[in-house]
């Protein structure tokens, strides 16, 4: 009776095989069966400092997304912008490339080092990060504004192949839920860490030094936190680079329905733009 009802699943999954929107993936459940992961996980205390080093990545890349939020009332001064132009500052700007840049990240990260990916953009965004404080224009503010997006976009994806191939799968959404935690202690402390910034450099005096002289307390938050991220660049050199047959051998499907893939894709590009209205939107007037 078992013999039968296992025959019955073979063909049930040979005809799933063949239908469109299931090209390839009766196959490769067939063929996970067989594989075996031949090199054992990285050490949890590898695993774990990585973790660790990624979540403050995470949480710095919302710091630096989010603190031109604080800054509202200066810049609009500065530059006689109206709301809506801060709007496309704080949301069309950033998400203008991190929304699409996502797909070939992806694709780099699946084929070399994820973690120079992050390292190249985290130390990108920095300096996108710093170089809004030397901004002279609406125009030049907003080109850095979207620098910081290009070089965000690294993080995600090249993350979440680091923590498939650090983390077994029993921790694996551990792990996720962790990193995830970045998105509310990041948002959160950009208001905390920009408020404080702009407030100590509003109350101490710059001009002894020759290379702050003119600097003015929101350009010289903008700095303090580009330069923030070369903390966390020089923390990245201590992750390892993990092996990558466990992954590629086990989850990664030789065929993929392109309709799986926009089901797959669709929740983020949804999120994305969803963001994107909401700051254009959420404009703080003066």
């Amino acid at each position: 009776c078992s013999g039968a009802r296992a025959t019955v699943r073979r063909q049930r999954a040979d005809c799933y095989d063949h239908t469109p929107f299931g090209v390839g993936f009766a196959r490769h459940h067939r063929e996970r069966e067989n594989v075996r992961v031949s090199q054992p996980y990285p050490p949890s205390r590898h695993a774990n400092y990585m973790l660790g080093v990624l979540l403050a990545a995470y949480i710095l890349s919302f710091v630096d997304r989010n603190v031109l939020a604080i800054l509202v009332g200066p810049i609009r001064q500065e530059f006689a912008i109206s709301d809506f132009q801060f709007s496309l500052l704080h949301g069309w700007a950033f998400t203008l490339f991190y929304i699409v840049l996502g797909l070939p990240i992806g694709w780099l990260a699946d084929r070399f080092s994820r973690r120079w990916i992050i390292v190249v953009g985290v130390s990108f965004w920095s300096v996108m990060t710093a170089l809004c404080g030397f901004a002279r224009s609406f125009g030049s503010l907003f080109l850095v504004r979207v620098g910081v997006g290009v070089g965000e976009a690294t993080l995600s994806p090249a993350a979440s192949s680091l923590m498939s191939d650090y983390f077994p799968p029993e921790r694996l959404r551990w792990a996720t839920s962790v990193f995830a935690m970045g998105i509310t202690l990041g948002t959160g402390a950009s208001y905390m860490v920009g408020g404080f910034l702009y407030e100590f450099f509003g109350s101490v005096d710059l001009s002894h030094i020759a290379l702050l002289a003119d600097v003015k307390p929101w350009q010289a938050t903008f700095i303090t936190v580009g330069l923030a991220g070369f903390l966390v660049v020089a923390l990245l050199g201590f992750v390892r680079e993990p092996p990558r047959p466990r992954s590629e051998a086990v989850w990664r499907p030789k065929v993929v329905a392109p309709i799986t893939v926009l089901a797959l894709k669709l929740p983020a590009l949804v999120a994305a733009v969803t963001y994107c209205s909401r700051s254009c939107a959420d404009v703080t007037p003066v």
